[in-house]
């Protein structure tokens, strides 16, 4: 497999010896691979004896992009980024101490990625 620029996807064609035995491979082409797919981000927020959280906010810090996102009313928050991208989220609930949250490349590289919050009680 020939390795490429990031953000490119080689198509190749089998290169065949005279007996008919493959030999090799050509890249014949480079095309953009599709930048669009997107990681489902799933939060479970937690705070004191575990208890689910159910009226965290999130404010989402994603390059210039307005990051929309839903609380489950069970303590999970879910929102949609596209693969690849880093943001920050300011997680904060009344009575808790907000925490700052930074995905990683790592983190978003999937489809899904899923992270367990605990909130720690104000003053506490």
């Amino acid at each position: 497999y020939a390795m490429v620029e990031d953000g490119l996807e080689p198509i190749q064609k089998v290169i065949y010896d005279a007996s008919g035995q493959p030999v090799g491979v050509e890249t014949i082409a480079n095309i953009v691979k599709p930048n669009n797919q997107l990681c489902e981000v799933t939060f479970t927020i937690t705070g004191t004896a575990d208890a689910p959280v159910t009226n965290a906010n999130l404010a989402i810090t994603n390059g210039t992009k307005v990051t929309p996102w839903i609380n489950n009313g069970d303590g999970t928050y879910a929102f949609n980024v596209k693969q690849g991208d880093t943001p920050s989220i300011v997680v904060s609930a009344t009575g808790y101490t907000s925490q700052t949250i930074a995905l990683t490349k790592t983190n978003t590289k999937y489809s899904t990625y899923k992270r367990d919050i605990t909130l720690v009680a104000a003053g506490g």
